[in-house]
Parts: structure tokens; sequence; C-alpha cells
């Protein structure tokens, strides 16, 4: 609810996930002080080490997006429908079937072979430091 609340200060372009991250951090610690006369089992020292630590980490979302892009592309034409089916339009898999007209069951298997698919790839492409 905060994060929505602030929407109109996020500055589009900048880091989403550092922005909600600086966010939430500054609400554990107003939290925290709200609750001060309860024991705490770690000080606000450590509390910051841990946040520190956090916005350390590589943001791997953005690169994973961009793989996950990449890797569709690279699919067959029939698999890249059945996904779009699936997940851009929003239907489930017996809709996606009776689309296709095809066994609800074969729609099942070919989207977990497909998701198979771009979870190797995906790691792949990861693994080797970025899209390509």
């Amino acid at each position: 609810m905060v994060m929505l609340s602030k929407w109109t200060q996020f500055e589009p372009g900048t880091n989403f996930l550092a922005w909600c991250r600086a966010i939430a951090r500054l609400e554990v610690f107003r939290f925290r002080r709200s609750r001060h006369h309860r024991v705490l089992l770690l000080g606000d020292d450590v509390v910051g080490l841990l946040a520190d630590q956090m916005d350390q980490q590589p943001d791997d979302q953005e690169r994973r997006r961009e793989a996950l892009t990449e890797c569709l592309s690279k699919l067959r034409i029939q698999d890249q429908e059945i996904i779009r089916r699936r997940y851009a339009m929003g239907a489930t898999g017996d809709e996606v079937a009776q689309q296709l007209g095809r066994p609800a069951n074969s729609v099942y298997q070919s989207l977990g072979r497909i998701r198979r698919v771009l979870l190797e790839c995906i790691r792949r492409q990861m693994a080797a430091g970025g899209v390509q």
C-alpha cells in the first residue's frame, strides 16, 4: 500500500526493484521504531546490514525478462502460438485446446515441454552472462 501511495515519486527509467527495496527498508525501520517497547531480536544495525546486502545482490530480473524474450523468439511458430494464446490472451489450457481443436491433455503436455525448453534456454542465457 505504501508503494502504491508513493507511485508518483517513482522515476521511470530508474531501477524499480531498488526503489521498492528502499521503501521497504524505511517501512521496516518505521515499524521497529513504533514498537520500541518490545524486545527486538535484531538491532537496527543488523537490519541495516541485511538491507545493504540485499541492495548489493545483482538484480537479475531485467536480464531474465530479456532472456525470456530472446528464448520465446527461438521457439517454433506453433509453440509461440500456444504460449501467446495461453498467457497473452489469459486463456486456460482447456480453452487453448478448444481454440486449437486439440485434446486438452495434448495442449498441457505441449505447455509443459515448452516451459522446460524456455527454462533451459533462460538458464543457458543467464549462465553465459546475458542475452545474445
